[in-house]
């Protein structure tokens, strides 16, 4: 993926106390120390941490390093640690419902209640919009392979009119250069025979790449359209 699309990497640690957090910190750091310099690769050392992680919910320690190098990384990993020594994650200190900034690109809580279950909700008709989720199309394989099978299942079938081509183009139309040809697409998007199977074909593959990187909601709701989405996840 070229970095101008992906940036940088975000790091996940969490932990059922400091002491255990600080080991995580340890391991990633000595384990950066011990890589091939020919394999340093920022991507493959996150797809690496990712694998063995144990995220959980239960776990009350929490913490985020986002980096765009390497060095950067390491750097920020040994800010991290001497964040936490300074009683950055301290226990009965106010924090947010979300993970507080405790530095650039460094971000972490200590969750002393239990985490309330996640709950999904599925937009319905005129929610659409030209492009929607065509960045994560661009850099995710789950999200394109989602919305091609929604192509091929659309193709054979007869309620889809073949005059707008596949869905895809629709969604993700190749010529809108000027206010006219938005103001087509726009509309072309907007039929219900077109908007319906695109807002669902996109929630799907939002839902299964969430499911890739263990995002998993407990319980689903959808408003108008968005109910059979709800009903399908």
């Amino acid at each position: 993926i070229p970095r101008c699309l992906w940036p940088a990497e975000l790091f996940l640690f969490c932990a059922p106390n400091m002491e255990t957090l600080i080991n995580n910190i340890d391991a990633a750091i000595a384990y950066m120390h011990k890589m091939d310099k020919t394999d340093a690769s920022l991507t493959r050392l996150a797809c690496r941490h990712y694998l063995n992680q144990v995220p959980s919910a239960t776990m009350p320690v929490r913490f985020a390093v986002k980096a765009q190098s390497m060095e950067q990384l390491k750097k920020k990993l040994r800010q991290s640690k001497q964040l936490i020594a300074n009683g950055a994650l301290q226990s009965g200190t106010q924090v947010p419902k979300n993970a507080p900034r405790l530095a650039d690109g460094i971000w972490g809580s200590l969750v002393e209640e239990p985490v309330a279950p996640l709950a999904a909700l599925f937009p319905g008709q005129g929610s659409q919009k030209l492009h929607m989720l065509r960045e994560l199309a661009v850099v995710f394989p789950m999200v394109r392979a989602c919305l091609e099978h929604a192509n091929a299942v659309l193709a054979e079938d007869e309620f889809f009119s073949l005059e707008h081509g596949v869905l895809t183009d629709c969604i993700y139309p190749p010529n809108h250069g000027n206010t006219e040809e938005k103001k087509l697409a726009l509309n072309a998007l907007t039929r219900t025979t077109v908007t319906q199977p695109a807002l669902a074909a996109v929630e799907m593959a939002l839902m299964y790449l969430l499911a890739q990187f263990n995002v998993r909601a407990a319980m689903a709701a959808g408003h108008s359209f968005g109910e059979l989405t709800a009903l399908w996840s």
